[in-house]
């Protein structure tokens, strides 16, 4: 149905840009309507409304008493009802969550740009990113959005509220030192765990996840089931990558999941949002006891993608190998290959050496024209 075109689906009822609209109206012969998100609602509302304006019970002002009795509390319910498809959900109820104990089921018409900007600052001063900040000042946002959809607020107490600029990006990467010391602490199978991380650039999730059957050793491409993307993917590996995951193949200790890493697999949480504590607490303290700080398993990843572009890789290539969805992305290692720029800056000194290159050049320029100028008679 195009966008703006009413559809009726029944007596006082019609749907209009994916909601269904009641109308009625009163015993004034005013016309009321409120925009609903099912049909059963729609109907439900509408069958009490007719019925206290049959019964002349029906108070006009009581439309507006509903919004001035609204707490922020339903508010909550209906937005995690309407994210639990997402594959956010944990991470949106949680935020949510968070809101709902610090308004604690106060009215919607009491909340104040000013209580919603101390709240965040609060939230600052625990420790918490400009990022982190971000997601929930956004999940507040689509809460008061869906709000105003269904009516049941007219103002919303967010709308001048800002995000913070964003500086979350941390470029640590693996030194081959600390990737020496960090073998030492390792038993063998965490080893080439570790081995298979630097040479696929992997995430964690995603790593965690493979499965012997994604694991092809005659085309050297691993399938990606779970990517960050929702879409199957293939990434190869090749050296230290296939030798790692051939050393584990043989190992005779195995596990009847066919999981690749299936002593890691002790995972919580939503299978769309795996988490790891068992294995991110051994990776602290593999850390610890090689003297690496500040290093994330994820900086694995990072380290794959640094070594390539100090190896000159081109970034289209690591760009593919990381999966990236934007170039940008990739650019962020690309400072990493001065010998690179060094290379493209040492052409230039060619004008100097070679300067017959130039000149043909500019033989090749297009004449310039003479301006005409046109007099008006």
């Amino acid at each position: 149905m195009p966008k703006g075109e009413r559809q009726r689906v029944g007596r006082g009822i019609y749907r209009l840009d994916g909601f269904y609209i009641a109308e009625f109206y009163d015993q004034f012969k005013k016309r009321h309507r409120k925009r609903c998100t099912t049909l059963q609602f729609a109907r439900r509302y509408l069958a009490t409304k007719k019925n206290e304006v049959w019964q002349n019970q029906f108070d006009p002002a009581s439309v507006r008493s509903e919004k001035n009795n609204l707490t922020f509390d339903s508010l909550v319910k209906d937005r995690l009802d309407a994210s639990k498809a997402q594959k956010q959900y944990p991470a949106e109820k949680g935020r949510m969550n968070w809101w709902k104990k610090r308004f604690n089921n106060c009215l919607v018409s009491s909340l104040t740009h000013q209580a919603i900007d101390n709240a965040l600052g609060d939230l600052l001063k625990s420790g918490r990113t400009p990022a982190t900040r971000n997601r929930y000042l956004g999940s507040l946002k689509a809460t008061f959005n869906l709000a105003k959809t269904n009516e049941k607020i007219e103002r919303d107490p967010s709308i001048k509220v800002k995000g913070l600029q964003e500086n979350n990006k941390k470029d640590r990467w693996l030194k081959p030192s600390e990737e020496k010391k960090l073998m030492e602490v390792m038993p063998l199978r965490d080893q080439l765990l570790v081995k298979i991380a630097l040479n696929t650039g992997l995430r964690k999730k995603v790593l965690l996840s493979l499965k012997w059957a994604d694991i092809d050793f005659t085309t050297h491409k691993i399938t990606l089931r779970d990517p960050k993307s929702g879409v199957d993917q293939y990434q190869p590996f090749y050296g230290t990558a296939f030798e790692a995951l051939k050393e584990l193949k043989n190992m005779p200790l195995q596990d009847v999941s066919g999981d690749v890493f299936w002593w890691t697999n002790q995972w919580k949480g939503n299978p769309n949002n795996k988490l790891y504590p068992k294995w991110d607490k051994a990776w602290k303290k593999y850390c610890s006891l090689a003297g690496i700080e500040n290093c994330r398993f994820h900086d694995l990843r990072h380290s794959f993608a640094s070594r390539l572009a100090t190896a000159n890789v081109n970034p289209v290539v690591v760009k593919e190998l990381m999966r990236h969805s934007s170039i940008e992305t990739t650019m962020r290692y690309m400072h990493l290959a001065p010998s690179a720029n060094q290379r493209a800056l040492g052409i230039l000194e060619k004008v100097y050496t070679e300067p017959e290159i130039w000149e043909e050049n500019d033989l090749q320029q297009p004449s310039v024209q003479p301006s005409v100028k046109t007099v008006n008679s």
